[in-house]
């Protein structure tokens, strides 16, 4: 399986021992790994809302969050009332 998007400070070594390691684990392993990057990606994402905005209060934050996964046209019909909180 090709994998072209490698990071460019990745040698090709290190991504297929990085490759070998995830194939190693168990499904249970890769779910829990996978839910642990969603988390931290969605705490920076909260971070730089928080940094941007640091009136805002914590449901600000997270609904400002929000609105950047889910895209401007979800968030208006299922936000409308904080369409005034940029992210």
């Amino acid at each position: 399986m090709n994998y072209p998007l490698r990071p460019i400070d990745t040698s090709p070594e290190v991504e297929k021992l990085q490759i070998e390691i995830i194939r190693k684990m168990s499904e249970q392993e890769r779910q829990m790994r996978a839910a642990e990057l969603i988390r931290s990606c969605r705490q920076l994402q909260e971070q730089g809302v928080r940094h941007r905005h640091p009136d805002y209060t914590d449901e600000e934050v997270r609904i400002a969050a929000i609105r950047m996964r889910i895209g401007e046209d979800f968030f208006r019909k299922a936000y409308p009332e904080f369409m005034n909180l940029l992210p």
